[in-house]
């Protein structure tokens, strides 16, 4: 073919071809070496008498030429190929370059290269500081032309060609824009993982009119990449972004500094200029449109592109408030430092906002300069630490690094031992998802050297952090250690969940930890410590109405609260006061059609008015969320069809679906829309996943996978599990992994085995107990069907041995049953020793759980059954084990009123514990004098000293006694708490009662409020309340000790939004029954009289037989007392209640007692109660009256 007959670039790049047709790369850099020796490059080159020189072949560490200055190195990198090159073909040249620190990298190409190649080689320049310079396609074309006089002595042919048909050279394209809007703004791109700029995560503004799903408060990022194709001139222009009017989206801040009315960018030649926007979808909006990106340059180029953005409109929890605001100008203060590692921490309880919290702080850690990386430890289904580290490095080792990982070998850190197995560690952990445990200091190593490569710091956004394995918080621990200290030091924020975090944790020792270490954040100067943490609490009332008024549309000029100012009253009165929970409740409303959301506004409004007003009225709100979720359920799916319900069940099964695998599940479109819009699903980062994991968690409790559920969703079952990917579906779907292999077949030995490490090194995490449920329940089921293997026996009894310390884990009565039941049999069959002692571990766990239903006397038969195997073989049995089984014993038998036989095992259970000798005796010790001591202050009745005490000591006496010996042991080995969870709290709140007994009240205060501080800060909520009421009992008793003697009304009702707000069900009834005392003695007696129905309901809630009601009829006397005192018309409602024909009758007599009658019994009655007020009281209503006792 004649040269004519080609485009003159083919034609001239013919000349650099050798004979079999492919390109000469030699020949092609004898030209490249002609052309930079005219000094052409980048403006701090021009004018220098350096020249470049020619590295040796056989070892040019990826560039062929090299300019050496006192001020940096300049690299060039000639490829010469026929194919249109991408990003990988130079990447050993980066990863090299990055490790030197060079300043300047020239590329020279014949074919241009790829357009995602030309975008990452934008972002890379901003995130490393390194500029490129890429002659490629016709820019190079028109260099060589421009140069042809010079070249013609060594390329004759080529100059000839380019002088005669100069004519045919093809215009450029000097200036080219493009504009990418992304959503889930991470760096993989940018560092080079993710080669298609306009792949998942973000879209391309082409066609018009494209759809995209946002979320109210959600970043979005408008990336706008700048390519000069000019080989000599750099190019100076105006950046523009034009906000359409009643925009939905709000221009926040640009990362690389262009401003929102415009800003003169600076292009240099051949170069490439990468800018960032970042917009927030505004608050109480659904459609929007994008703005309007232009740059306008000599040549008056312009790039206008604009697009309808539709948002999908989700309420998002709003940040107001001090402490929210406050940590969001703290995370820009700590990202702002440089040069130290910094810790963040952010905690607090489920559904208070800390994932939200979290997203906030990307903001300012974009807009400070760092690279950010995201993390959700539960999502991500962590379950070692080779997963962890694999993630971690997965996220921050960039494309060009993993593809070339010698080069971490010339980076130098402290550790500069461990750098020569670098490059292997690197590519083993990151090529095998499974695999031995990496050694931690190794991976510390490593890391640092890999933040050394990427100039720019690193944010690591860390959520969850309580499912994480224990090694991967050392690995944390390790990098705090080494407290990098250069200018790509670190910054790690992280959540907690104080309630999944369970005591004797990791996490929980690591919150502590920071707890202990850190500061507590509020606006100040000085210098920016390391540790930072934010207790993220509840909502106060004032909170909640300004989140109510902001989602509701304002009518004549009034917003929500003015409108209805009773309803918000009764809102921020008994609504449980986190985020989560009102956002449901919101929902709940929008389901029963009293609110709407407005299609153009994305604000609520009100349908109707008297099923808004019952809603709320009707104490909806009062309960708990998972009570909240169970109304959602059945309003929602009472309108599916079956074939909805089947896919919402194969969700909640899998937990997440990839976008892409919708269809592969069956699970339409339309159907992730309806679960989105009703609050149920969010979508992020390429995925469909429940809008809160307290919605994953209650809908994996929900449904229970029958042999129907599985034979209806089969087919997709027998997908996840045996696709041939089936080993990566573990990281992203352990729960499908493992449920859907527990449903259809028990799990393996080596299945469980996997699960068990991950529950011994780390707290009670919901998801690990699940997994433990799993365990035991195929662990009974190979015991059942043979042959009987002795590391299923071991898993048994290691179960039991963890939730015989720790209820958190435990597994259902009938499951615990089953297990009874199994060994019995095996005992009886082969008599094994380690059956034997599963069996007694399994009786105690479920008395444990007995007791709390008050099934005392199921208890005790499992008990005493127990007590029988240990009597046949005493001796095989640790004395801890047999001092915890006779405790339980004692609590069993006085619950059931046969105080003597309670006495004598309690003193067995003493006996057993002194005569222990392993970890657990402080603790066994600490619960035996616990118990006794309780036997002299049981509720049912005054007991007479000669019961069980030595002679001359009152009952009260005795109990001081005990429980003082249950303190003084437990300070003396304070770590008993490690065995269990509840010992430090127990003995501190009987320390309590026994100073109010004795009306010790020195210094009882403060005592009094450090141990509520300290269950708020360790997350106890059970005990939580406990000391709140005791609090109100002070409070009531002695009037002057917290206050100047007023009723402690703000007390009370604090202890009962702590019940409500942690589902303590079992002391609802009773902080509302403390709310009616004191309101009692405030004088508010109508709000008295509704605390005391409340109380009754909330009773019967809990009372699941009448035994339950007859145990605490203290309450009844009360109630019955104080209707007869004040005229309330309660006897039916009361009636209603109650189970028992013994109470029944009891209140009936009193409502029928004429009114001499009645006077007569108020006057002989006196408080029966653990804790009563004297006929001395301040408040008259409440003399010789009992109080609620914890």
């Amino acid at each position: 073919m004649a040269i004519l007959d080609l485009s003159l670039s083919e034609a001239i790049w013919q000349f650099f071809s050798r004979n079999d047709g492919k390109r000469d790369g030699d020949t092609f850099e004898e030209l490249v070496e002609i052309i930079l020796n005219r000094r052409i490059g980048v403006p701090w080159l021009d004018g220098i008498l350096e020249s470049w020189e020619r590295t040796p072949g056989s070892h040019d560490q990826s560039r062929d030429f090299i300019l050496r200055r006192l001020d940096g190195e300049a690299w060039a990198e000639c490829k010469n190929y026929k194919k249109s090159p991408s990003r990988h073909i130079v990447s050993a040249t980066l990863a090299m370059a990055t490790v030197k620190r060079v300043r300047t990298i020239l590329l020279f190409s014949p074919e241009p290269f790829n357009r995602p190649a030309l975008a990452f080689f934008s972002s890379f320049q901003e995130v490393n500081d390194i500029n490129i310079h890429a002659y490629h396609g016709d820019t190079l074309l028109w260099l060589v032309a421009d140069n042809a006089e010079l070249i013609q002595a060594r390329f004759p042919e080529v100059s000839g060609l380019l002088q005669r048909e100069r004519a045919r050279l093809p215009t450029p394209q000097k200036i080219n824009v493009v504009v990418r809007v992304s959503k889930d703004i991470d760096d993989d791109e940018r560092l080079g993982r993710n080669p298609e700029p306009l792949g998942a995560g973000g879209v391309s503004f082409l066609p018009q009119g494209r759809c995209v799903e946002i979320y109210q408060g959600q970043l979005v990022a408008l990336d706008v990449y700048i390519t000069n194709h000019d080989p000599l001139n750099d190019m100076i222009g105006k950046l523009e972004i034009i906000m359409p009017e009643r925009s939905t989206l709000t221009l926040l801040s640009s990362a690389q500094g262009a401003a929102a009315h415009g800003s003169r960018v600076d292009v240099k030649r051949a170069s490439f200029k990468w800018v960032r926007y970042l917009l927030r979808a505004s608050a109480g909006r659904v459609n929007g449109q994008l703005p309007k990106i232009t740059f306008t340059a000599d040549t008056a180029y312009e790039s206008a592109t604009s697009d309808t953005l539709v948002v999908t409109q989700r309420m998002a929890a709003v940040f107001v408030g001090g402490e929210r605001g406050a940590m969001k100008r703290a995370a820009a203060i700590l990202s702002g430092a440089r040069n130290r590692t910094v810790f963040l921490v952010v905690h607090g309880k489920s559904g208070v906002g800390k994932t939200r919290q979290l997203q906030e702080m990307r903001e300012p850690f974009i807009t400070t300069g760092r690279l950010v990386h995201t993390i959700d430890c539960e999502e991500a289904g962590i379950r070692s630490f080779r997963h962890f580290a694999r993630l971690i490095f997965r996220k921050i080792t960039p494309g060009y690094v993993q593809e070339h990982p010698q080069t971490l070998c010339e980076v130098s850190v402290p550790n500069s031992q461990l750098a020569v197995g670098r490059p292997q560690r690197l590519a083993e952990l990151l090529d095998a998802e499974d695999g031995e445990e990496p050694d931690i200091e190794e991976m510390a190593d490593l890391f640092e050297a890999v933040l050394s490569v990427v100039r720019r710091p690193r944010a690591f956004m860390i959520d969850n952090l309580q499912s994480l394995p224990q090694a991967g918080i050392n690995f944390l621990r390790a990098l705090d250690e080494r407290d990098i200290r250069s200018a790509v030091a670190p910054l790690f924020a992280v959540t907690v969940n104080e309630e999944q975090a369970g005591q004797g944790s990791a996490s929980r020792a690591f919150l502590n930890d920071m707890l202990t270490r850190g500061v507590v954040w509020s606006d100040r100067s000085g210098e920016t410590p390391r540790y930072v943490t934010f207790p993220l609490t509840d909502f106060t009332a004032g909170e909640i109405e300004w989140f109510i008024n902001d989602h509701f549309a304002v009518k004549h000029g009034k917003p929500f609260s003015m409108r209805y100012p009773n309803l918000m009253r009764e809102l921020t009165r008994d609504v449980v006061k986190r985020p989560l929970f009102i956002e449901q409740f919101l929902n709940y409303l929008s389901d029963i059609d009293a609110i709407e959301w407005d299609g153009e506004t994305g604000l609520m409004t009100v349908l109707h008015e008297e099923r808004l007003q019952e809603a709320i009225q009707r104490a909806y709100i009062g309960t708990s969320l998972e009570q909240l979720l169970t109304k959602r359920w059945t309003l929602i799916s009472a309108g599916m069809k079956p074939g909805e319900r089947a896919n919402f069940r194969l969700f909640a099964l899998l937990g997440s679906i990839d976008l892409d695998h919708l269809r592969d599940f069956g699970i339409p479109s339309g159907q992730k829309t309806d679960w989105v819009l009703r609050g149920l699903a969010r979508v992020d980062d390429g995925r469909l996943s429940f809008y809160h994991g307290q919605l994953r968690r209650f809908f994996f409790d929900l449904f229970q996978f029958s042999e129907s559920d599985i034979k209806e969703n089969a087919t997709c079952f027998r997908r996840v599990v045996t696709r041939s990917d089936a080993a990566g579906l573990t990281a992203h779907y352990p729960l499908a992994y493992f449920t859907a292999k527990a449903s259809l077949k028990p799990l393996a030995l080596n299945d469980r085995r996997s699960v068990v490490p991950q529950v011994r090194n780390d707290g009670p995490d919901h998801g690990l107990a699940l997994f433990l449920r799993r365990v035991f329940k195929s662990t009974l089921a190979a015991l059942q069907a043979g042959p009987i293997l002795g590391e299923d026996i071991d898993l048994l009894r290691w179960t039991a041995e963890r939730t015989r310390h720790d209820v958190r884990y435990d597994v259902g009565i009938a499951q615990y049953d089953k297990g009874r039941e199994r060994l019995s049999a095996l005992i009886g069959r082969c008599d094994d020793s380690a059956a034997r002692a599963a069996f007694v571990c399994f009786a105690i766990a479920n008395a444990n759980s007995y007791f709390t239903g008050h099934r005392d006397r199921e208890a005790l038969l499992g008990l005493d059954e127990a007590q029988y195997h240990v009597r046949q073989h005493p001796q095989t049995f640790p004395n801890s084990l047999l001092s915890h089984l006779a405790d339980r014993r004692c609590v069993a038998l006085k619950s059931l009123n046969r105080l003597p036989e309670a006495g004598r095992a309690g003193r067995e259970a003493l006996r057993l514990a002194k005569r222990s000798d392993d970890a657990e005796r402080a603790a066994r010790l600490v619960f035996a004098y616990i118990d006794i001591g309780n036997i002299f202050q049981n509720g049912h009745a005054l007991i007479p000293s000669t019961t069980f005490t030595r002679a001359g000591k009152s009952r009260v006496r005795n109990a001081l006694y005990y429980w003082a010996k249950a303190r003084e042991i437990f300070l003396q080995n304070p770590k008993s708490a490690a065995y269990d969870a509840d010992t430090g709290p127990m003995v501190e709140l009987y320390h309590i009662q026994s100073r109010l007994l004795v009306r010790d009240l020195d210094g009882l205060a403060d005592l009094m409020d450090e141990q509520i501080r300290e269950c708020r800060r360790r997350n106890r909520a059970f005990f939580g309340v406990k000391h709140l009421l005791l609090k109100c009992i002070a409070s009531l008793q002695h009037p002057t000790l917290f206050s100047a003697g007023s009723p402690p009304v703000d007390l009370a009702l604090e202890t009962v939004q702590w019940a409500i707000g942690h589902d303590v069900r079992r002391y609802i009834w009773m902080a509302r029954y403390m709310e009616a005392k004191v309101l009692l003695a405030s004088g508010q007696y109508d709000n008295a009289r509704k605390s005391f129905l409340a109380a009754a309901k909330a009773l019967h809630g809990v009372a699941t037989h009448q035994g339950i009601e007859e145990y605490h009829y203290h309450f009844y006397d009360d109630l019955v007392l104080a209707a007869r005192t004040f005229g309330w018309n309660i006897l039916g409602d009361t009636l209603d209640l109650l189970r028992s024909p013994m109470l029944r009758q009891r209140i009936r007599n009193v409502f029928d007692l004429d009114e001499p009658g009645f006077a007569r019994l108020t006057a002989s009655y006196k408080g029966t109660a653990r804790f009563c007020v004297g006929d001395d009281s301040p408040y008259p209503s409440l003399r010789n009256r009992n109080l609620p006792y914890p």
